[in-house]
């Protein structure tokens, strides 16, 4: 609901009780729709409830033209008056890559980023849950205020910017014009066509006819062009000749490109969405070895559930480590391949809280 009252601009967000606004209006427009039957679906004792609650205040009719006697044109004022109108393309709704981590160069974020890196050293459990809740929550609502900042400055700059544009006799600003320039199917007179079109009515009669000249002309020169992709998929009529057939034994005789990505990515300092196990695993298709998970979270919960709940002895062929007990498994998986498990339940099962210590003791034997 949060999403929808930001990609539609409303100042307040939306709740789902308001989204009974439109089914409501739609009945009471409709001819099929009798009033005890409109009561009896939206559960109203009378008519005044809609008339006071729900009946909008603003003007969706065509008044002008029945004043005049014609025929009311229905269609253009339901887009008018539509929710879709108040839309904006360009209206922030989502902070990019860049500006979601700019929250961690924030004063109070460095603080408890450092908390919660003493506590991990020193510190399990509770505490430390604590911190990290802390922590997320932070982030969260330096996220929001610096979207709500972006917002507001938009609502302040872009009118203005509008306004100039419009004033300077262009409806579409170079951006546009080079997005639509990067489409594929996206012609040269195609382009002229919009360039001709979307304009301002010029200030004299004779600029006007001109521009009315230059929109005909550009609709009559693109009525010849044909709409579609340039590109044909080409079929190779020759056989395969000696060269490619090297070129295929050099393939088929390298090792799997794939499996060396991912051996990259598990050994990184940096938290991995692969697990370095099921890497490790050739009884697995390769589909499997090098599946990533979306966050590091999720690969968590799969080393939890998969390898730490059913704990056998195993060898680390990456890194050439036996690890024999349960400890050893969670510190090397921390240490070597970024695959961090904070759950309690684990931690009590090595016997010891602070596993570090038993898995140095064991490798110094």
């Amino acid at each position: 609901m949060r999403k929808g009252g930001e990609i539609t601009g409303f100042a307040q967000v939306v709740k789902p009780y308001v989204l009974r606004h439109g089914p409501a209006t739609a009945l009471n427009a409709s001819s099929d729709v009798s009033e005890s039957l409109q009561n009896l679906i939206l559960q109203h004792c009378n008519i005044s409830t809609f008339l006071r609650h729900y009946l909008d205040r603003n003007i969706t009719a065509d008044d002008l033209s029945i004043y005049r006697g014609l025929t009311p044109q229905k269609a253009i004022m339901d887009m008018l008056c539509s929710m879709s109108r108040s839309i904006d393309p360009r209206r922030l709704w989502k902070l990019t890559t860049e500006e979601s981590k700019s929250v961690n160069d924030q004063p109070r974020v460095r603080v408890l980023k450092a908390n919660v890196d003493t506590l991990k050293i020193y510190v399990m459990g509770l505490p430390l849950e604590t911190s990290q809740r802390e922590l997320l929550n932070e982030k969260q609502r330096a996220r929001a205020q610096l979207k709500r900042v972006k917002l507001d400055q938009y609502k302040q700059e872009q009118p203005v910017i509008d306004s100039e544009r419009q004033l300077s006799g262009g409806i579409i600003n170079e951006d546009v014009k080079n997005a639509l320039e990067g489409i594929k199917y996206m012609t040269p007179e195609h382009l002229t066509l919009i360039d001709a079109i979307l304009t301002l009515p010029g200030r004299t009669w004779e600029a006007e006819q001109q521009r009315r000249i230059n929109a005909m002309n550009a609709v009559t020169k693109y009525c010849g062009v044909e709409e579609g992709s340039w590109f044909f998929r080409q079929h190779n009529l020759q056989g395969p000749t000696t060269s490619a057939s090297v070129q295929i034994g050099r393939q088929l005789s390298q090792p799997q490109p794939r499996i060396h990505e991912a051996i990259q990515i598990v050994m990184a300092d940096k938290r991995p969405t692969i697990c370095f196990l099921c890497l490790q695993n050739p009884a697995l298709p390769e589909s499997q070895r090098v599946s990533q998970f979306k966050r590091p979270g999720e690969l968590t919960r799969h080393f939890e559930r998969k390898h730490l709940n059913k704990f056998q002895g195993l060898n680390c062929i990456l890194c050439q480590v036996t690890l024999q007990t349960l400890s050893q498994l969670m510190l090397h998986a921390e240490t070597k391949h970024g695959t961090v498990t904070r759950n309690s339940k684990y931690r009590i099962l090595c016997n010891s809280p602070h596993p570090s210590a038993v898995y140095k003791g064991q490798l110094s034997q």
